[in-house]
């Protein structure tokens, strides 16, 4: 009798130690994606940064003594770049020195008012220009001609309160996490970037399966339009402890 206790002792110990170790590992959060201290965590939601902002809800201002056309590739240009401040208040300038419709490709300068340093190009192509014979005054009814326009910014800004709004709403998105973490790499408050640029910035959050917490790594991105995305990143290049240091651009 004691040496069939013992036997099964033997082997039920191993047993038991084996399904203890299996339950801690695979219940165990993973450990963060980044060095303690390295990175900005974010603690509450930021609220800076508007991006619900709509240029429908704040028209833009026409000028009376625009050449005619030009009110409309402004309005394109506004529409884009509004929504990119953030800020429902914010006045926009739009300066296309003396560019008419006839120009055909011209470029245009996008500025937030006192704010020196956020200046954006947009290139602007017309093409299938056509008016009626008699001269066009400047706010003629653009009934009067016919063309098609194309507006694509050169540049875009980046906003750190934009990105920390993107990276708080990816950690909050599930109910099952009653404590998701987000945290993202030190960025400046605002930087105008090449569209198309794949920043060296990151940011990360977790994610709550069923049985524990595990971090997802993002790469900070504007795409070609001058959107900002969050890229995942493979879990292998996200534990790499080499970075690049300068913007990467997208392929073409």
């Amino acid at each position: 009798m004691i040496i069939t206790l013992a036997i099964l002792g033997a082997i039920i110990a191993p047993v038991v130690w084996f399904f203890m170790w299996f339950h801690d590992v695979v219940t165990r959060d993973d450990p963060p994606p980044f060095k303690a201290g390295a990175v900005v965590e974010l603690t509450k939601r930021p609220t800076p940064f508007d991006g619900s902002v709509n240029p429908g809800d704040h028209e833009r201002p026409h000028g009376k003594n625009e050449p005619f056309g030009m009110n409309d590739v402004k309005d394109d240009i506004y529409e884009d770049f509004y929504p990119k401040l953030g800020d429902a208040d914010a006045k926009v300038a739009i300066d296309c020195g003396n560019a008419t419709l006839n120009h055909g490709v011209f470029e245009c300068v996008a500025s937030h008012e006192g704010h020196e340093s956020l200046k954006v190009p947009y290139e602007v192509t017309i093409s299938g220009f056509h008016k009626d014979a008699y001269p066009l005054l400047p706010g003629a009814s653009t009934r009067l001609a016919s063309w098609e326009q194309e507006v694509i910014p050169v540049k875009a800004p980046l906003f750190r309160d934009a990105v920390h709004q993107r990276i708080w709403r990816q950690a909050h998105n599930s109910e099952d996490d009653k404590a998701p973490r987000a945290a993202c790499d030190p960025m400046p408050e605002m930087s105008l970037l090449d569209t198309g640029t794949v920043t060296k910035y990151r940011c990360y959050c977790t994610s709550k399966t069923s049985l524990k917490r595990e971090w997802s790594t993002y790469q900070v991105t504007l795409d070609e339009s001058g959107d900002v995305y969050l890229d995942p990143v493979s879990e292998d290049e996200a534990r790499a402890s080499a970075m690049a240091t300068e913007p990467r651009s997208l392929p073409r």
